[in-house]
């Protein structure tokens, strides 16, 4: 069966609307038997599904409302597609969808957003002069009934007579974005009577849709709920390769057996029940550039991992890092005292959960799981590189920082900075294939997340200088070389420096400040580091 449709050239990374696939005839996936999935589960009425970012949740939820909302004739826009010729096909354009998009909701006005959300989808529905008087309330007054979602459903079964169904993208977002906040507890008290009002015991429901990132504890969010059916990413189901790309699809859309083994080393290996999908976003976005690089890291931040980040959790993700994989704790269901706390199976589970981390076995342990935990591709794995980077070089109290304040005293410079770059440098898999550019990538690192002022490879003089820092009351200039043996590491530092002399790197800087010329040469995990203070009345070559 053909999985791909759309021009193959022709990307769309930013749209999560259905009908922007198909009319403008973009490259499309095809995903319609989530729509199955969900229909063809009749006994269970309310689902959460949860997965990480930019897997595709929000296209497939509006793949399903563009299907099931009875105000639009849409059959021809599924015509060819997995769908047209499944059991559910007569599901098509049959309900009214309260169709919801949570991430549209902010800490500071999360009632008015709300409120203007369901008041659209009132008009899109119901006319006017026949909405009963609780409705009416809350669609002319500022009424912010927290049974609103309820009482919409009643009022769209007595006009359509069918139930709808309901709809929430990203019902987790705000929960997540407003833990430990002096507004927490009334917005989650608020959540939790507006989900349970529409979810509880609503017997004009025909059925509930929820996704998210993660998987929030039921004491949190859905207490007393008793017919929510959760599929996240540790329980197998049919909805494990609804989100992301399955090997079969990618091998229809790269063809090529050398490309999508690349690929499949770059983007693929995250874990969902018993399969492995690769990440749809970054896939989608090398097809675009037809060059790797981390686009799902560079796409999101690590804000709560980073709060939870002790320095257990530090040493453990550097051992995944050298060793691969490793045992922990991890707490399937997330609640704000978890998180509050600083919970470690907590900071675990939400790295499985946001897709920063993949599982390979997991077994009950109480409310936990105990988890063999690994890092599953490239992109990956240069997410935790660079967010150990980002842990270890902020604050003034680092070992680099330290280093830059001695640069006056050359030895004790050179014996301070030698020292952190042999120490840190195992860390990272940066030299292993003894690249110049691994290691000015990892300094630069070090420079820019510290805060330092970092210029990297600009134009200067009669050359390009690998690496400028502009402290307050001087200038810094590196040179980095590579030496071929280690014997060789004292002639490759001396040669940079005198290519900094030699190819005037310091020209344009000025005489207002001092210019300290730094020349490092790497050899695997050693290094040799000399510094020399610039006087540009007496350069005679590398040593003036």
């Amino acid at each position: 069966m053909n999985l791909i449709r759309g021009d193959r050239n022709r990307i769309d990374r930013n749209s999560s609307f259905y009908k922007d696939f198909i009319n403008t005839g973009v490259l499309y996936v095809d995903k319609t038997k989530f729509i199955e999935h969900v229909c063809a589960l009749p006994e269970e009425r309310v689902i959460l599904i949860t997965r990480p970012r930019r897997m595709g949740k929000s296209l497939n939820l509006d793949t399903l409302y563009t299907f099931l909302d009875c105000t639009q004739n849409t059959g021809d826009l599924f015509r060819g597609l997995y769908i047209e010729n499944s059991p559910v096909w007569g599901e098509l354009n049959k309900y009214p969808v309260v169709y919801l998009d949570f991430k549209e909701l902010t800490p500071e006005e999360y009632r008015q957003r709300f409120r203007n959300l369901v008041r659209k989808l009132i008009k899109k529905y119901l006319p006017i002069e026949q909405l009963d008087d609780i409705v009416k309330e809350y669609y002319i007054t500022a009424d912010f009934s927290t049974a609103i979602l309820r009482d919409f459903s009643e009022a769209l079964y007595n006009y359509y007579g069918v139930k709808p169904y309901i709809i929430i993208d990203e019902y987790d977002n705000l929960f997540m974005n407003s833990v430990g906040t002096s507004g927490f507890d009334d917005f989650r008290g608020w959540l939790r009577d507006i989900l349970s009002s529409a979810l509880k015991g609503n017997e004009f429901l025909g059925k509930a849709i929820l996704t998210g990132v993660n998987r929030i504890a039921q004491e949190s969010l859905f207490s007393g709920l008793n017919n929510l059916t959760v599929y996240d990413v540790f329980t197998p189901s049919k909805f494990d390769t609804d989100f992301g790309l399955t090997e079969e699809e990618a091998a229809q859309l790269i063809p090529d057996i050398e490309e999508r083994n690349k690929i499949r080393e770059w983007y693929n290996g995250f874990r969902v029940g018993n399969s492995e999908v690769y990440n749809i976003y970054s896939v989608m976005s090398y097809l675009a550039s037809h060059k790797f690089a981390n686009y799902w890291g560079m796409s999101g931040v690590m804000t709560l991992l980073k709060i939870l980040m002790s320095e257990d959790n530090y040493r453990s993700i550097n051992q995944i890092l050298e060793e691969s994989s490793g045992i922990f704790p991890v707490q399937p269901r997330l609640s704000a005292e978890d998180i509050i706390s600083n919970s470690p199976s907590a900071f675990w589970g939400l790295a499985v959960q946001t897709g920063y981390l993949a599982h390979k076995s997991h077994m009950q342990r109480g409310l936990e799981y105990l988890c063999e935990l690994y890092i599953p591709n490239a992109e990956l794995r240069d997410v935790w590189k660079w967010f150990v980077l980002r842990h270890i070089f902020s604050g003034y109290d680092n070992p680099i920082t330290k280093a830059l304040d001695n640069i006056q005293d050359s030895a004790i410079f050179a014996e301070l900075l030698g020292d952190f770059l042999i120490t840190k440098l195992s860390y990272y898999d940066l030299y292993k294939d003894n690249y110049e550019n691994n290691y000015h990538n990892l300094l630069l690192g070090m420079l820019s997340f510290r805060g330092f002022e970092t210029i990297s490879n600009r134009e200067s003089g009669m050359g390009r200088y690998d690496l400028l820092v502009k402290m307050p009351k001087y200038y810094i200039i590196f040179e980095l070389k590579i030496a071929k043996e280690e014997h060789l590491m004292e002639s490759a530092v001396n040669d940079a420096l005198k290519q900094i002399d030699e190819r005037k790197y310091w020209a344009g800087l000025g005489t207002n400040l001092p210019i300290y010329k730094v020349g490092i040469a790497f050899y695997n995990k050693q290094c040799v580091v000399k510094s020399v203070l610039h006087d540009e009345s007496k350069n005679k070559g590398y040593g003036a």
